[in-house]
């Protein structure tokens, strides 16, 4: 009892246990399966005349062949396995002590042509009150009356609801049993409202929603097969088979391991599981003595070797395959939409796969519960992908190939190469409306300069700390991307020779030239970009360009700067500085610029100013242009490619 772990809320655990144990004692019985299981629900009393009140006691009988000596000595030994032959674990009837204070238990059985009585009660202190005799009346039936009683307070917390709830939870555990069994009745009742609920009833009119029987042989053998549809699985997974004999369940497998198939089902608008039930005079002289296997029938995927027996598999998912031919069709009818929509929307670059069969064949065996998923959906991609560059790579490793072949690999490699110059152009794609999703006011509020400049270059990050991958460079001048040195948002006293603790937004080295000094490199352009936040409109520095010019200054006056090595580079007398303001153009923005002498182009959506003192060129850029000349530059690759846009 120690060891047992119930938990608060598997409180029916026992009832489950108890109903279990009355159909198998009824099979036990007769083997006609016919039986009467009656369930009784007490409550406890409660002063509120609408409160619904918690479990009290609970009473299963049942008409079945009783606690006779065989089942009374294994009720009494821990861990039995004398029911294992039926799946049974030997501690069930310990939940009743766990979760209830006792259980009483009166049982007629047949013993040497006499009915006689057994009566005990069971509980964690172990047995008490045990009676045993003959009964009077010879013509009184088997069968045993479980009272559970005085249900624990910390599980009868948990089990204040209404009587179909309970139906349903019940009918959850023993679906297989009602299924299999249509001739054992079972019903449950609310001793205080005296309501009835009929399981078998209930069950098949409204948790099985739609069954039917097909015939088929397997070997001159006639099987039969139902198909069924449940509001709830009927088991832990779904698609699932089982294979019965003797109105149990002996064996059970799934299906969509075999055969792809959806997890739910529409029908009558409904989403319904899928089950089958496959039984035959056959399997019926074929299960073993136990129970728990067949003899010689056998489900295998592939007949091993020297195997021998009746195999079912090929049969048995042929035709369950034609029965769903129509939902597996739209399956893949589905999962065909899934995947075009989602590499041409979001993973174009994969398109070359519907340019070969032996891809196309691929993205068919992806499994329809991968395809659900965008992040599965995306590896199994990957995979194929990935297969498909190593055999090129391979076909090209090859010393001898045919002109053929050299066409195949030609036209492999172009795939391939279209394939990541795809990825990357939709990954710019993406970036771009980052961007665009930024500009303008969130809540009354524009975003964070910081959050504009991450997007262009992380902050406090350098190029030898990032990858190519990593910054976004690109949207300002493709060239910066090839930069010698780059720096963001970093004091200038860090990277040269000077006080100044000023941090321009970015600074890049962008070519150099070996001076005569082999130790030292001199420096013939920079470029120094500075971004405003979005919408700004007062500005307390002074022109746009004010802010750019002391930082060329203080550059100047180094005359050194270091790489990421610290090694020193020097500065060309006639250094080149590009400079770039992104920012928004309001108003005010351009009244500064016009008063600081920009000239205006494209439109009046760019302002350019060249300052010869400093050999310094001024471009201010509005973020709405950033966005745009990013766009069209990226529109002439998705044309050439033919993605979708």
């Amino acid at each position: 009892m120690r060891n047992l772990n119930i938990k608060l809320t598997d409180l029916w655990f026992p009832l489950f246990e108890a109903v279990i144990n009355s159909f198998q004692s009824i099979q036990e019985r007769d083997k006609s399966n016919s039986g009467n299981i009656t369930i009784k629900i007490t409550r406890k009393n409660s002063t509120l005349p609408d409160d619904i009140g918690e479990i009290d006691t609970i009473e299963i009988l049942d008409d079945g062949i009783g606690f006779n000596d065989k089942n009374f000595d294994a009720f009494r030994t821990s861990d039995t396995d004398n029911k294992i032959v039926i799946g049974g674990k030997g501690v069930g009837r310990l939940t009743w002590a766990k979760v209830f204070g006792s259980a009483v238990i009166d049982s007629n059985y047949y013993d040497d042509e006499k009915i006689k009585r057994r009566h005990f009660i069971f509980s964690e202190n172990g047995f008490e009150d045990y009676q045993e005799n003959i009964l009077a009346d010879q013509k009184a039936i088997s069968g045993t009356h479980v009272k559970l009683r005085n249900m624990n307070s910390q599980y009868s917390a948990n089990s204040a609801i209404e009587l179909k709830e309970i139906a349903t939870e019940l009918m959850k555990h023993i679906s297989v049993y009602l299924m299999n069994n249509e001739k054992i009745k079972v019903d449950l009742i609310e001793l205080k409202t005296n309501e009835i609920i009929n399981l078998n009833y209930t069950f098949f009119t409204e948790y099985i929603k739609k069954q039917e029987v097909k015939e088929i042989y397997i070997d001159d053998h006639r099987f039969f097969i139902r198909h069924v549809f449940s509001i709830n699985k009927l088991a832990k997974g779904t698609n699932i088979a089982f294979f019965c004999a003797q109105n149990r369940v002996v064996n059970s497998v799934e299906l969509d391991k075999y055969i792809e198939l959806p997890e739910t089902y529409l029908i009558d608008d409904k989403e319904l599981y899928y089950s089958c039930y496959i039984t035959s005079k056959y399997l019926d002289e074929d299960v073993s003595s136990e129970r728990l296997a067949f003899n010689n029938f056998i489900y295998e995927k592939k007949e091993k070797s020297g195997m021998t027996g009746l195999n079912g598999f090929e049969r048995i998912n042929e035709s369950v395959s034609y029965y769903l031919e129509s939902y597996i069709k739209k399956i893949y009818e589905q999962k065909e939409d899934i995947i075009k929509e989602y590499i041409s929307k979001e993973q174009p670059h994969f398109n070359y796969f519907y340019h070969h069969k032996s891809m196309r064949e691929k993205l068919r065996s992806i499994p329809y519960r991968d395809v659900t998923d965008n992040n599965k959906l995306y590896e199994e991609l990957r995979k194929i992908d990935s297969g498909f560059y190593i055999d090129t790579r391979k076909k090209v490793e090859q010393d001898e190939v045919t002109q053929e072949q050299i066409k195949e690999i030609v036209n492999a490699i172009d795939d391939t190469s279209k394939s990541s110059l795809a990825e990357y152009i939709v990954r710019r794609k993406l970036l771009i409306e980052l961007l665009e999703s930024k500009l303008g006011k969130t809540n009354e509020k524009y975003e964070r300069e910081s959050i504009m400049h991450n997007i262009l270059f992380p902050m406090k990050e350098s190029l030898d700390t990032i990858d190519y991958e990593s910054h976004n460079l690109w949207l300002i001048d493709e060239r910066l991307s090839f930069s010698y040195s780059g720096f963001s948002d970093i004091p200038l006293r860090k990277i040269m020779k000077t006080k100044e603790d000023t941090r321009p937004d970015l600074v890049f080295i962008n070519s150099f030239t070996n001076s005569e000094n082999k130790d030292k490199t001199t420096i013939d352009s920079m470029t120094i970009v500075e971004i405003k936040k979005p919408g700004r409109k007062n500005y307390s520095d002074g022109g746009p360009d004010n802010q750019l010019i002391k930082y060329i200054r203080t550059i100047k006056a180094a005359g050194e700067i270091y790489d990421y090595n610290e090694r020193v580079y020097s500065l060309a007398n006639n250094i080149a500085f590009t400079c770039y303001i992104i920012g928004d153009l309001t108003r005010e923005m351009k009244e500064m610029l016009e008063d600081a002498k920009f000239t205006t182009a494209d439109n009046g959506e760019k302002y350019t100013s060249y300052n010869p003192n400093n050999n310094a060129y001024f471009e201010f850029i509005s973020f709405s242009k950033l966005v745009k000349d990013a766009k069209l530059r990226n529109k002439i690759f998705t044309k050439k490619i033919n993605l979708v846009e």
